[in-house]
């Protein structure tokens, strides 16, 4: 017995079925209906044992009888299990909520300290901002920031020097200011920048991250002040390269910002440029699509993608990749949505911002898509959940384990 069938057979064990039952039914799903002497010879059951079986699995829904002569059909899991999932996924929700207040009250006990986990490190404000004028100050060949309200402040009031001086060096600065931070700057006196800093106009954003050399990487959190500092050089090239570059690249020169809202078009600007218009002709492209070709597409866009950007996220094993995956998601959708994977239940959360009929259509969405189809475990939407807020798409990983 193979070390995967081996796993199928405990994971059944630990839903109810005993060593026999599960035996059988895996039998049942790989060799269709067979008589009771080869049934117990291909699965191993003792002939004895094996009509015992048959019938429990019977009363569990697993199995559909036919008598005279006996024959059986195997019925999906799916089917059968299901609801215990969707009960369990209930439970885990309840648990979820639970850790999130303890989260909070953890939070509150922390303030005025730092913590360290694993490849990242949490710093609260003091911390946070101490943390981004020493890696400015470290800085030798490159710093890229988005930034916007409180972050904006904490780079002008206490960097403008570090600024300035990267200048010296030859570095490459540029910095994304939200626009909605430019326009209430404008009403004072206009941003105050070192003018060897490019600076570029982007849309608003929740997010502030801090780029520095490709190699590390700072997220602001525009709400508590604190920020996460992760020290991968690997995470922060995929991000400078597939997140801050193509904002940098479709975002306005801050002059020509200036000449096109003497125009009076200052706040149609952010719809009329940018990732709305990319955005749209993808998802009307998308929309005359069947699904079919959705995933043929997905599937030849990653393996071209995995050829022009060069990142281990594209060689990981499902095992290890699925949860990294699931982060640059989170990431990529920014505020239009968010991403949950759990390595446990291999479950997918995906909830987008407004309602909608199929997953977002975001480049990188795709390309998991295709990342998914191309090692055999395709993405299968189990629920689909519409609220106010949104809709939630609840997928399920279809490992198959008895290859």
């Amino acid at each position: 017995m193979s070390s995967q069938a081996r796993a199928v057979i405990d994971s059944l064990k630990e839903l109810g079925l005993t060593e026999y039952e599960a035996r059988v039914y895996i039998c049942a799903l790989t060799e269709g209906s067979l008589p009771m002497r080869e049934l117990a010879f291909r699965s191993g059951v003792p002939r004895t044992k094996v009509y015992q079986s048959v019938r429990s699995l019977a009363k569990r829904g697993l199995l559909r009888l036919k008598e005279n002569p006996l024959r059986f059909t195997a019925v999906d899991a799916d089917e059968v299990f299901d609801p215990a999932i969707r009960q369990e996924e209930k439970r885990i929700k309840e648990l979820k909520s639970s850790l999130a207040r303890i989260r909070r009250i953890r939070e509150e006990g922390l303030r005025g300290k730092s913590i360290a986990e694993g490849k990242y490190y949490i710093f609260v404000a003091s911390e946070a901002q101490a943390k981004l004028s020493d890696i400015i100050a470290d800085c030798q060949s490159s710093f890229h920031a988005i930034v916007d309200g409180h972050w904006y402040d904490v780079l002008n009031r206490n960097c403008k020097k570090q600024l300035a001086s990267l200048s010296l060096r030859d570095a490459d600065v540029k910095v994304l200011i939200g626009e909605e931070k430019l326009r209430e700057l404008f009403e004072e006196s206009g941003p105050d920048i070192p003018a060897e800093v490019r600076v570029k106009i982007k849309s608003s954003s929740e997010r502030s991250i801090f780029i520095v050399d490709s190699s590390i990487v700072l997220i602001g959190n525009p709400t508590t002040g604190g920020a996460t500092f992760i020290p991968l050089a690997e995470a922060a090239s995929l991000i400078d390269s597939n997140l801050f570059q193509p904002l940098w690249n479709t975002s306005l020169e801050l002059n020509r910002y200036l000449r096109i809202s003497n125009s009076g078009l200052s706040e149609e600007l952010s719809s009329l440029t940018g990732s709305n218009v990319n955005q749209t002709l993808l998802e009307t492209i998308l929309s005359r699509m069947k699904e079919d070709d959705i995933n043929a597409i997905s599937t030849e866009f990653y393996l071209r993608l995995a050829s022009a950007v060069p990142s281990r996220i594209f060689t990981m094993k499902p095992e290890a990749g699925l949860q990294v995956w699931a982060e640059l998601l989170d990431i990529f959708l920014a505020d239009k949505g968010k991403v949950r994977y759990d390595n446990v239940t291999k479950l997918i959360s995906i909830e987008t911002k407004g309602k909608a009929e199929r997953l977002p259509s975001n480049p990188w969405m795709l390309a998991f898509i295709g990342y998914l189809q191309y090692n055999g475990i395709p993405l299968r939407i189990i629920n689909k959940v519409d609220s106010e807020e949104g809709t939630i798409f609840q997928g399920k990983i279809s490992w198959n384990i008895l290859a």
